[in-house]
């Protein structure tokens, strides 16, 4: 994983100097869980993260990206846990003045702390979505909305509980993701 997270950030510095547009990115925002396991809600929460990305050729760009998933738990209080998505994106931009739509596809490594019968798995993620950025709007400036879709597969173990009826199962663990964030452009 260091060998991965140290390759990306070398293939980055280079594009950050030479871009025009490089961006650091601080988000906030919530996240509705998909996963359904008979007999367990997962329901919603809040995130938070981190971004770094570079645009170049107007019209592309790509970014690294951390995001905490907090307070994930059941209905049944059988689980409760934090998720942590280390993940890369690519995006397609279609940049108006300093307004930015844009669309991203990402791949990534979540993992996850927990207590009692579940466990969020370390394994390969990937996410898709859109969002609009604002650059520049005071000085370096600006804000971003994103929109995004996470899949971690087999990213849920069940693996005690009682009566749970899926003990020993692993679930993909699936959320959206509604965020807004402050963004500096250098």
């Amino acid at each position: 994983m260091k060998r991965i997270v140290l390759v990306v950030c070398l293939l980055l510095i280079p594009q950050a100097v030479m871009a025009a547009d490089a961006e650091f990115v601080g988000f906030f925002g919530g996240y509705s869980a998909g996963t359904s396991i008979e007999g367990v809600d997962l329901g919603s929460g809040s995130l938070y993260g981190l971004r770094f990305g570079v645009s170049f050729l107007r019209f592309f760009g790509t970014e690294i990206a951390y995001t905490h998933v907090g307070g994930i738990e059941d209905q049944r209080q059988t689980f409760e846990g934090t998720a942590h998505d280390f993940s890369w994106n690519f995006l397609l931009e279609f940049p108006i003045n300093k307004i930015v739509p844009f669309a991203t596809v990402g791949v990534g490594v979540l993992g996850g702390t927990d207590k009692a019968a579940a466990s969020i798995q370390t394994g390969i993620s990937y996410n898709v979505g859109g969002g609009v950025k604002f650059r520049k709007l005071l000085g370096p400036l600006g804000f971003r909305l994103d929109v995004r879709y996470h899949n971690a597969a087999k990213g849920i173990r069940i693996s005690a509980g009682g009566d749970h009826p899926s003990i020993g199962t692993d679930f993909d663990f699936k959320f959206t993701e509604v965020s807004g964030a402050v963004m500096l452009t250098f």
